[in-house]
């Protein structure tokens, strides 16, 4: 039994096609915050706002989560990395100081 009428096999086809579900399911909406994440990398990259490397593994975790692959090239996969609540090692630093002006 599923959650949501939509979900329902016996009910889905009077609550959309599926088109729409393939965009605005869960895992259209998951790749489309996917590319949103990665055309964000790139254009700070570009900016200089983070690491062209950063940008690179960021669009590569994209890809990979989005086809259910690996990064190509890194040693262990996307799947294994991990994530850090901190501030990333490659910030920029703080508006009053030095090193930022």
């Amino acid at each position: 039994m599923t959650d949501r009428i939509a979900d329902s096999v016996l009910y889905r086809h009077l609550w959309g096609t599926d088109e729409a579900r393939a965009v605005l399911g869960e895992d259209g909406r998951l790749r489309g915050w996917l590319e949103v994440l990665v055309t964000l990398a790139r254009v700070q990259a570009e900016a200089g706002l983070i690491p062209a490397a950063a940008a690179r593994l960021i669009a590569c975790a994209g890809s990979a989560a989005s086809s259910g692959g690996t990064c190509a090239g890194s040693r262990s996969g996307c799947s294994s990395w991990r994530r850090s609540t901190g501030p990333p090692s490659w910030r920029a630093a703080p508006t009053g100081s030095r090193a930022a002006r």
